[in-house]
């Protein structure tokens, strides 16, 4: 499927000033697949890393000078034999590596013939710990991946709608027989809650059942990380505090509460920081 944001990431990869590319989002908005997407479209040979599994390599992060060296060993490893230009490394799951973020500047600085991806649902945290350095500024470049847009959605769903709703002129009325159809369109958007696991079950008419199952497993899956918010943010939370939060936040959307209707019983400052977290996950 189609995501604007890989016009961002081709731009990017094609360019020589290029630096170190970090793709922020959160967990299942397709991030990984962008990637691979990236490297299937420019005909480039992807080293995939999940730093998530152990690595032979991650003694060598406390040594800049072996940046060039860390990159052709992960291509040794993979008995992969390319020149650098034909090569795009990819470092998912990234937060899992506490000081790969500070790390990255050195692919730029003794490494710039190569392309660098890396990525993570929980990346944010380790972007903003305070007790961080201050990062590889001017050395990385950031893109954003959201949820799939209404325009994303229908030129995967229904192509000749995308085109329809394209050719549509802000200046005149849309005749009301495709007011109901863009309407129920976009009711289907909202069911799929723009997840392109979502979306792509609704492709290929896998029914309501097989859609929420999915967005249950997401759902699920943003709940579980709760516990990792303190460790990755070096800051203390309460995990049950934040599901109380998720959960009252999901069954209340695009309603105006208190701090306290939300959590009763917490404090709205203590809620208000929790609320923030949550936010930047």
């Amino acid at each position: 499927m189609y995501r604007y944001c890989i016009e961002k990431l081709k731009d990017w990869a094609l360019r020589k000033d290029r630096g170190v590319m970090v793709l922020r989002g959160a967990r299942q908005v397709g991030k990984t697949t962008l990637v691979r997407l990236l490297a299937e479209e420019l005909g480039l040979t992807l080293i995939e890393v999940n730093m998530e599994e152990s690595q032979g390599f991650t003694d060598m992060l406390e040594r800049r000078e072996q940046a060039k060296d860390l990159l052709e060993i992960i291509l040794l490893e993979q008995g992969v034999d390319k020149p650098p230009e034909e090569v795009l490394f990819f470092f998912d799951e990234a937060q899992a590596m506490p000081g790969l973020y500070a790390y990255l500047r050195y692919f730029k600085e003794k490494a710039p013939e190569y392309r660098v991806v890396a990525a993570g649902s929980l990346f944010e945290f380790e972007i903003m710990r305070e007790s961080s350095p201050q990062g590889p500024t001017g050395r990385v470049e950031y893109a954003y991946l959201e949820p799939m847009s209404f325009e994303e959605f229908l030129r995967a769903k229904n192509a000749v709608a995308y085109k329809k709703l394209l050719s549509l002129s802000l200046k005149e009325p849309v005749p009301e027989s495709l007011h109901n159809i863009f309407t129920e369109l976009f009711k289907q958007y909202l069911v799929s809650g723009g997840m392109p696991a979502v979306v792509k079950a609704m492709c290929e008419d896998a029914g309501l059942l097989r859609y929420d199952e999915i967005k249950s497993d997401i759902v699920t899956g943003y709940i579980d990380d709760l516990p990792k918010y303190s460790v990755l943010s070096g800051k203390k939370y309460d995990s049950e505090l934040l599901k109380i939060l998720y959960e009252a936040v999901m069954a209340h959307p695009a309603n105006s509460m208190k701090y306290t209707e939300l959590a009763p019983g917490y404090r709205a400052e203590v809620i208000r920081k929790h609320l923030s977290i949550l936010e930047d996950a």
